[in-house]
């Protein structure tokens, strides 16, 4: 008699079959939980994107018809801002 598989044994099966690996669970626990005085000191160097190192910070600094420039501070981890514009864009909304 044949043994039938449940929906997870069947997708467990499969993705080991075809080398898939498990997908990532993103945590959100790097965020800085405030801004130290370092990334403050730290002083923008406006940049061109085409200029910018993959070390930099992309944030754009630009308003309607302004040129183009972007931080240039130094990346927080894995982000693509440097450590004061990860926690402008992503900090907890205040309660009321």
């Amino acid at each position: 008699m044949a043994k039938t598989m449940t929906k997870y044994q069947l997708e467990h099966f499969e993705r080991k079959v075809m080398g898939i690996k498990q997908p990532r669970t993103i945590t959100t626990n790097n965020k800085p939980k405030e801004i130290p005085s370092s990334a403050i000191a730290e002083p923008e160097k406006p940049t061109l994107l085409e200029d910018l190192a993959n070390d930099q910070c992309r944030y754009p600094l630009w308003e309607d018809n302004e040129p183009k420039f972007f931080c240039g501070r130094t990346k927080y981890k894995h982000y693509s801002y440097c450590m004061y514009h990860v926690y402008i864009t992503i900090k907890p909304k205040e309660k009321t």
